[in-house]
């Protein structure tokens, strides 16, 4: 179930700098929730190339999901590590 969400995120990642509708954020949070721990590289570039993308909205979802992508990445990489 989860390589679904991952490839799932890995195509809806493409389409977040062009939303003007900050839900894709809530969006984004929760396949990131889900597919976390299956993250692979090509995903996690996609992921930070959208985010910091000059035409992604900004607003204050996105600094919160900035700070989720981030915290969900520390875990993961904490969770390996031990």
């Amino acid at each position: 179930m989860q390589c679904f969400f991952l490839e799932m995120m890995s195509n809806f990642v493409t389409y977040l700098s062009y939303s003007l509708y900050e839900e894709i954020f809530y969006v984004f949070d929760k396949l990131i929730s889900l597919c976390a721990d299956m993250i692979n590289e090509h995903v996690l570039k996609k992921c930070i190339i959208a985010l910091v993308d000059k035409y992604t909205m900004k607003s204050k979802q996105h600094k919160q999901t900035l700070t989720t992508f981030m915290k969900c990445l520390l875990d993961v990489n904490m969770s390996k590590k031990t």
